[in-house]
């Protein structure tokens, strides 16, 4: 009875597999201090690698997605004023590298007058806006930006809110003038409403956003023209269009930029663009993704070495068992799955315990350096974290370290392969 039983064999690949996973279990805790230090071992390779990770994504992901995100970083404004004609400024709204362009008026119409019902002027710059505006998407409250703005809806900046005590949804007058030839000067007040207040990092200084067709009426009563959308008295206008002053062109991306910036300075304007900033921040992410991949080579040579190692150990101290199997029927695949399950037992465990001892570095980090207490967190620029990574990509992780444990029990293969049916008969 005895032979019988011990001669009986799995009937098919699911028994097999679990026959397999059974042993690996049993033998992975009976070997629990084996099988700690190699867990311990794994996670002193992996925490350096998350740490980095965390960097990166945190202080230098942070700074890089603060300055693709502000779109003043990719504008084109030029350097020299030749007179733009409209169909200059159309030939580059089609261009695929222009996320959004308008044309700027003369010069003189860039300053008007604003107050809020009741109180004093003040003086404030006043540039145009439309579909489209990336600037918009930072108004306070948020809006559809590919709707254009009402003709004389505004978007104060933060200082001309603060010094007029406006805010969304309020009214205010916009005063500008002319004189003209032989005849007293003209004062023109238009009552216009607050769409939105817009931060710092897009208008820094006492200055209004408004619809174009609002500026160019601006730029033709300053000529003598009449604006009857507006009730303004004046000549007829004729219908032409005046040449621009400038234009500010925003590229959709930092490529975007480099291309639309060699296009005009080969056609002999010259231009002023955030070239130098965009490339040190192309530096900075580059530098960090470079000590990553050097730091995840080095590493993770070790740690494919230490968990060969570990899978080639764990052959030699269970050869007796194996052949036991092997003895009984069990394939080469499933004296593979051995090594491969406890592997993954200690990828999975490995993985876990560098992903919290992650978490406690990254708070640790994030508290030491964006604490009130500490001025560097000022310097930072308003950082939200310096070590950061998202649930994503820490549940990525611990998969590919699975993963990872997995392929290296791959170097058990030639040890497996050597185990001989016979040997589990000696005891027999």
């Amino acid at each position: 009875m005895r032979g019988r039983h011990a001669c009986r064999k799995p009937s098919g690949g699911t028994d097999i597999f679990l026959v397999t996973l059974k042993l690996a279990l049993r033998r992975y805790l009976h070997d629990w201090l084996f099988s700690l230090n190699s867990i311990l071992a794994m996670v002193a390779f992996l925490v350096p690698l998350l740490a980095v990770m965390g960097i990166h994504d945190g202080m230098v992901g942070t700074l890089v997605a603060r300055f693709v995100s502000n779109p003043r970083h990719l504008e084109i404004v030029p350097n020299e004023y030749p007179n733009f004609p409209p169909g200059f400024i159309e030939e580059l709204r089609k261009d695929p590298d222009t996320a959004f362009i308008v044309p700027l008026t003369r010069y003189l119409s860039w300053t008007v007058k604003l107050s809020k019902p009741g109180s004093e002027y003040i003086d404030v710059k006043i540039h145009p806006t439309g579909a489209g505006d990336t600037l918009r998407a930072f108004s306070d409250p948020p809006e559809d930006i590919s709707e254009p703005p009402g003709l004389l809806d505004v978007y104060l900046s933060v200082r001309a809110s603060e010094r007029l005590g406006l805010k969304a949804g309020d009214k205010a007058n916009v005063r500008f003038t002319r004189r003209l030839p032989d005849k007293p000067m003209e004062v023109a007040d238009v009552g216009v409403t607050v769409r939105g207040v817009m931060p710092l990092t897009i208008l820094r200084d006492s200055s209004i956003l408004t619809s174009q067709p609002f500026m160019e009426m601006i730029e033709r009563y300053k000529d003598g023209y009449g604006i009857p959308e507006l009730g303004l008295p004046g000549a007829s206008w004729d219908g032409k269009q005046n040449p621009y002053y400038s234009f500010r062109l925003t590229a959709k991306d930092f490529e975007a930029v480099e291309r639309l910036q060699a296009k005009l300075e080969a056609s002999g304007l010259e231009v002023e663009t955030q070239s130098r900033d965009i490339a040190y921040i192309r530096f900075m992410d580059s530098a960090f993704t470079t000590v990553f991949l050097t730091l995840l080579a080095v590493v993770g040579f070790g740690a494919f070495a230490s968990a060969a190692s570990n899978s080639i150990d764990q052959v030699a101290k269970n050869r007796k068992s194996l052949a036991y199997l092997s003895l009984l029927g069990l394939p080469r695949w499933g004296l593979f799955a051995f090594t491969s399950v406890q592997a993954a037992i200690t990828g999975l465990f490995a993985s876990i315990g560098a992903c919290s001892l992650f978490l406690v570095v990254e708070r640790i980090l994030n508290a030491r350096f964006l604490g009130e207490e500490y001025s560097l967190s000022r310097n930072l620029g308003g950082f939200n974290k310096v070590c950061y990574l998202s649930l994503e990509k820490l549940l990525a992780s611990s998969g590919v370290i699975i993963l990872f444990m997995v392929l290296a029990s791959f170097a058990a293969y030639s040890a497996l392969s050597s185990i001989e049916p016979s040997e589990g008969m000696r005891d027999v």
